[in-house]
């Protein structure tokens, strides 16, 4: 996916563009595509612009400046949200939850990873850490990489290596000391 904003546009829209493999329906166009092609539809509206895109393994998802969830792609885990588990080869309107809309729109993201999606609110005053806290609570292995208010790249998968690699130190020196105090254990026995 490519995405262009048109400067010299004095109400500037976003453009999205997509190229490759269009087996799982994953680029808004019925057709392989070779090269980058804009990705165009009626449900961008003359005033609506892309105010953020995520792509997953095999889908996509976007939210524009009106408010709307737009997705197409490869949808077998009903990773699209509609509800069902048909692909969308085209752009689709995805209706929403009931959100709280009248604050920022762009306090709103969207996140995917391979099979899964994510909508998630974030003010400005919110803390990073507790919304990242929040969302991967499970140790499971996420694609999905954040981009903060000051355009750094957080990858999830990262965090979750870390954070599995301290477990995973923990539980070694737990085993080693398990080790050393069955030692103990038989050493004490062959003394008896």
């Amino acid at each position: 996916m490519l995405i262009e904003d048109e400067a010299e546009n004095p109400n500037p829209k976003r453009k999205l563009y997509s190229c490759g493999d269009y087996r799982l329906n994953g680029l808004g166009k019925n057709q392989r595509i070779c090269e980058f092609t804009e990705i165009k539809s009626p449900l961008f509206e003359n005033d609506d612009y892309i105010l953020d895109f995520s792509v997953g393994n095999a889908h996509t998802l976007i939210l524009t400046s009106n408010s709307k969830l737009i997705g197409f792609g490869f949808n077998f885990f009903s990773q699209l949200g509609t509800g069902d588990t048909n692909y969308r080869s085209i752009p689709i309107q995805i209706e929403l939850p009931k959100l709280r809309f009248n604050e920022d729109i762009s306090n709103y993201h969207i996140l995917c990873g391979n099979n899964k999606s994510f909508l998630y609110y974030s003010p400005l005053s919110s803390n990073l850490e507790e919304d990242l806290i929040k969302l991967f609570r499970r140790k499971e292995f996420c694609d999905i990489s954040f981009k903060t208010k000051n355009g750094e790249i957080i990858e999830a998968h990262k965090l979750i290596l870390k954070y599995r690699l301290n477990q995973n130190q923990n539980q070694i020196e737990n085993l080693k000391k398990l080790f050393q105090i069955n030692q103990l254990k038989n050493q004490i026995k062959y003394l008896k």
